[in-house]
């Protein structure tokens, strides 16, 4: 088997410093979130949903501490248990932020 890459809808995270959800990726074997932008916000927390819903978002944690992403990195979340993901700042945003998202999969 080999890994392909696909990309996913991008995070827009709005002034009010939440981002649009991002599913589609039931058969992601890892994500990649690639954070070009600079944040106003002091903390960017990845927040992760089990269903389809969207009513039930938690902020990821990785070896007991919240997964937090920085501009100019890439952030790579694998495996990937849940069905959701989205971000969200712990201020407000001066203007809209878009980080690029993409997911590894089988083949």
């Amino acid at each position: 088997m080999a890994l392909s890459i696909a990309s996913l809808p991008s995070l827009v995270v709005t002034t009010s410093g939440s981002s649009n959800a991002v599913g589609l990726i039931d058969d992601a074997y890892g994500i990649t979130l690639y954070v070009t932008t600079t944040f106003t916000s002091t903390s960017v927390t990845v927040q992760v949903e089990p269903t389809d819903t969207g009513t039930n978002f938690v902020i990821l944690q990785s070896g007991g501490s919240n997964v937090v992403i920085t501009s100019g990195t890439a952030t790579v979340i694998s495996p990937v248990p849940f069905r959701q993901i989205r971000l969200a700042t712990n201020t407000n945003e001066a203007t809209e932020k878009t980080v690029v998202l993409t997911k590894a999969f089988l083949i």
